[in-house]
């Protein structure tokens, strides 16, 4: 399949993934901005008190006076002195940061499984993407059915309703679809030769 076509193909399926489940894009989106937010809040600079400075082999341990908690590094860290106190110098996240950055991370698994939940909703949403670019074409009289390059199948007369002859397997397995044997006339074929020289 040409990346065009393949382009094509995407973004018709993400189009009625949409239509048939707004809430589910509304999901991903809301966690998508959520994450560019997280990132985009600056970062905050705070200056924390010293108990002591311990060193042990490679690793720097700064346990501040407060709330003791202990501070790990690999380097030893710039110490301030103000007052009488050493400080050391901590950037951190800023807390809307980590809530939006969390908050994003939920939305996106809350997102992602309910993909796998809804297996019947994705068969549906792959039919109606191969329907739209369904072709029905009559060559050297024989009927032909494709969508986006794609051999479905061909009849030796017209199909009634040839859109329920298109075999389960090809709509409810992307893989299938896309393994299908490529199909072109005569003159779509010599448009692209032509296309590929610049003519």
């Amino acid at each position: 399949m040409e990346r065009k076509t393949l382009i094509k193909f995407w973004t018709t399926f993400t189009k009625q993934l949409i239509i048939i489940n707004p809430g589910r894009f509304l999901i991903l989106s809301s966690s998508i901005l959520l994450l560019i937010l997280g990132f985009l809040i600056p970062n905050t600079t705070n200056f924390y008190k010293l108990e002591r400075h311990i060193v042990d082999g490679n690793k720097h341990y700064y346990e501040k006076t407060s709330s003791y908690k202990v501070l790990e590094y690999d380097s030893e860290q710039k110490l301030f002195q103000d007052n009488g106190d050493t400080l050391i110098k901590v950037v951190e996240f800023h807390e809307l940061s980590v809530i939006s950055i969390v908050l994003s991370s939920l939305l996106l698994i809350f997102f992602i499984v309910s993909l796998f939940v809804e297996e019947l909703e994705l068969d549906k949403v792959r039919k109606k993407t191969i329907i739209s670019n369904f072709k029905e074409r009559n060559i050297d009289g024989e009927w032909v059915y494709t969508s986006y390059d794609k051999l479905l199948f061909k009849s030796s007369y017209q199909k009634t309703d040839p859109i329920d002859e298109i075999p389960t397997r090809i709509l409810k397995n992307t893989d299938e679809f896309f393994n299908l044997e490529n199909f072109f006339t005569k003159a779509e074929i010599r448009e692209g030769k032509l296309n590929k020289l610049g003519i």
